[in-house]
């Protein structure tokens, strides 16, 4: 439930029964039980038609509007031909009336006062009488006077187009309507579709009846046809303005929409009894041109309420767009050739086709915005009810077309569904559905490019975003913090949410496919599988890899083990038995195989305070007998950094090939070593006051100790340079200084490798 601001009753945006009109009948039963009520309906209103009196003329209006002009002539008047003007029609008794434009007319609504509406019927009654007898008389416009004969029955399949077409718009709006209210009965939004639908539709019905006649009915059932019309457009009308005052939020309270009830009742007594006649249009006023305004002043404010809310401002766009345009343009087709004569008059099966667009315009809101929260199941139990339509609609057409019985159009019918109705269908339906972008068949080539691409664990993790990227196409992906492992949608279908493989975070996607259309029950279902599936993989490499860990682990001890009980004891036998300066190499080798044998041990970090006090105890040892001053300059502090085990080793054996050039190749009297850590990376600069000629620049090859410094600092990460004092601002003039920097968060290839194992 949402609770406006302001206001006292909560919509329902769940779909769930909160109200009344809510059988507990399954949506397919609904439409079976709509489209049979329909179905009679326009069976009556056809029962009706083929009724009415009938000279088998085809009419149309003349220039001057005296008389009418004869379109089609039947062939059991051969005196009259086509193109003759028929001025007047009288009985055989002598009673006389002139025919005149007006007698054409189709809804009786479209005249501008009451006065004027009444004077219609009673040339419809006057006509009647003439044409209660078996033969009347046509006076055309050159004195001849032509016999006629009337019949008061004729075939379906002569009633005029026009009463098909306005039956076939209507009643596919009466379903559009009744297809979303069965599928979301508990929203008020669906009740107001559902009887604006049925409004229209009763409305279009009783026009069918008087609409399509030739130039009378009977004076009694037509008057009645058109109060019942009269009521089903003003229900169709502010049916759709109370729709517009509650979706995408609601304007007013409950009583406001008992207001717009009795509104309606008080308007449509009004028109009935014509107690009081609306200025411009006894009519059209209160019909059309009032709630049509109201509706703009409520767009208005829906506007500024969705200003930040972007899914309901695009579905508001176009739900707009859907209602403003089409019912604008009805109205103007039929309100302009009132007001102004002089205009062409279009049959009113256009006007209708164009509100039909405004329910398709309704369908199609549903696919792309997710109108009134429906699914796509929606659009699928509808298209279910359409195919049966079009497939009785080929056997009908193919009787009326082909002249024939039912049995020779069988198998005609056959071969026209069979060959192109249901491939033509297929097609359209996987273009506007695209089922198989939801399979998980189809996306595992993805998913294996994608999560494999790098072949590790991290890359495994690194992969899970831009692959949700591939396959769903959002406007947006954000990660953020969460324990939640469920996919589920957010902001009306606006936002998906998906669990990272880890499970400390979740993936939020923003607009599906570039915010063409909302994340529904079909791709959570997706986002599941995949999800289960990414998952399953990840476990199962990370147990292979635990595995493969432990027998790293199980190796490296032995031969850690290899190398204490039995390599070192023998090189610390050569050491002790030997003199300088093989005694220094000895302690070079030993010092390097305890390097070695540290990093086998320890795979754990070390707090930087005791790595640091670690080297200077071991440079001021070293540095005692060669009468070199250390300068010492690092942090007491390093803010709780740690080293590696490599950053250790790689650091400590940089310092001491450093410490060891400046001895053996220089005269040097003093070595500064300076130590911070600065922006997240690591800064050593060992500078000495000493005179040798080695080449200097980071460029340059050196010997194999440089070359060795070099490789071990490019394995952190890092670089490292020699420059010659005097060629930078130091304390010294001489000597020569040794930079060396490397990043703290750097993982290079092989420590990737073994952690990720």
């Amino acid at each position: 439930m949402i609770n406006i601001p302001g206001k006292q009753e909560p919509i329902s945006l769940s779909g769930q029964p909160s109200g009344l009109w809510m059988p507990n009948a399954a949506p397919r039963k609904v439409f079976i039980v709509a489209t049979f009520i329909a179905s009679i309906g326009i069976a009556c209103a056809a029962s009706l038609a083929v009724r009415q009196p009938s000279l088998d003329i085809y009419w149309a209006p003349s220039q001057d509007k005296n008389g009418l002009i004869v379109k089609k002539a039947p062939l059991n008047i051969p005196d009259l031909s086509s193109g003759t003007r028929v001025v007047s029609i009288s009985n055989v008794g002598g009673n006389a009336i002139r025919l005149h434009n007006d007698m054409l007319l189709e809804d009786p609504d479209q005249y501008v006062t009451y006065k004027a509406y009444n004077r219609f019927f009673e040339e419809q009654r006057a006509l009647m009488q003439i044409l209660s007898h078996e033969h009347v008389q046509l006076i055309t416009s050159d004195g001849q006077i032509l016999s006629a004969p009337v019949r008061y029955h004729r075939s379906f399949v002569q009633l005029p187009l026009s009463f098909w077409l306005l039956n076939a718009g209507g009643i596919i709006s009466l379903l559009i309507s009744v297809g979303v209210w069965c599928y979301r009965r508990g929203q008020p939004t669906t009740r107001f579709l559902l009887m604006s639908g049925m409004g229209f539709f009763g409305g279009i019905l009783c026009l069918s009846v008087y609409g399509p006649r030739e130039l009378a009915m009977d004076v009694e059932l037509f008057l009645a046809l058109s109060i019942i019309n009269h009521f089903c457009i003003v229900v169709f009308c502010y049916s759709l303005l109370l729709l517009f005052s509650h979706f995408p939020q609601r304007i007013g309270t409950s009583r406001e929409t008992i207001i717009t009830y009795m509104a309606m009742l008080i308007i449509w007594l009004n028109q009935t009894m014509q107690w009081y006649e609306a200025p411009v249009h006894a009519y059209y006023f209160l019909n059309h041109m009032i709630p049509y305004a109201i509706t703009i002043v409520l767009g208005y404010i829906q506007w500024r309420r969705t200003k930040k809310r972007p899914v309901e401002r695009a579905a508001l766009r176009w739900f707009i767009l859907s209602i403003w345009i089409c019912i604008g343009i009805a109205t103007c087709i039929v309100i302009i050739p009132v007001v102004f004569p002089h205009f062409f008059t279009l049959p009113l099966w256009v006007p209708t086709f164009i509100i039909l667009l405004m329910f398709i315009g309704f369908a199609f809101g549903i696919l792309r915005y997710g109108f009134f929260q429906l699914e796509r199941w929606w659009f699928t139990g509808w298209v279910w009810l359409a195919s049966g339509f079009f497939i009785a609609a080929i056997d009908v057409l193919l009787i009326l077309i082909l002249d024939v019985n039912f049995k020779t159009v069988l198998p005609i019918s056959v071969i026209a569904l069979g060959w192109l109705y249901f491939p033509i269908r297929q097609w359209l339906w996987k273009r506007i559905v695209r089922l198989d972008e939801y399979k998980l068949e189809k996306q595992l080539p993805k998913m294996i490019q994608s999560l494999f691409a790098k072949g590790t664990l991290q890359s495994f993790l690194d992969q899970w975003s831009k692959l949700l990227v591939q396959i769903f196409n959002p406007l947006n992906i954000k990660a953020r913090e969460s324990a939640e492992t469920s996919v589920a949608t957010t902001q009306h279908g606006l936002v998906l949410q998906i669990p990272s493989l880890e499970g400390d975070h979740i993936y939020e996607l923003t607009g599906n496919h570039q915010g063409t259309r909302l994340f529904g029950a079909q791709d959570v279902t997706l986002a599941k599988a995949i999800l289960n599936l990414a998952s399953a993989i990840f476990s199962i490499t990370t147990q292979v890899r635990e595995v493969q860990e432990k027998g790293a682990a199980s190796e490296r001890d032995r031969i850690m083990r290899d190398l204490h009980d039995d390599v070192l004891p023998k090189l610390i036998a050569i050491k002790q038995r030997s003199k300088a300066p093989l005694k220094e190499l000895a302690d070079a080798a030993f010092q390097s195989l305890r390097d070695t044998i540290y990093i086998l041990r320890n795979t754990s970090e070390k707090p930087m305070e005791e790595v640091l006090a670690d080297w200077r105890a071991e440079l001021a040892v070293r540095l005692e007998s060669t009468n070199i001053q250390l300068h010492w300059d690092a942090p007491e502090s390093m803010d709780h950094q740690l080293m590696t085990a490599r950053q250790q080793i790689s650091c400590g054996r940089i310092l001491r090939e450093a410490i060891s050039n400046v001895v053996t190749h220089t005269n040097a009297g003093k070595i500064a070593v300076r130590i911070a850590v600065e922006n997240g990376r690591f800064n050593m600069h060992i500078s000495d006051n000493g005179d040798y000629g080695i080449k200097t620049g980071s460029n340059k090859e050196g010997g194999v100790g440089t070359t060795n410094m070099r490789m071990r600092a490019k394995a952190l990460g890092g670089k490292v340079r020699w420059v010659r004092n005097q060629e930078e601002s130091t304390r010294w003039s001489k000597g020569m200084t040794v930079d060396f920097s490397f990043p703290m968060a750097y993982k290079s290839s092989a420590r990737r490798s073994s952690k990720e194992k």
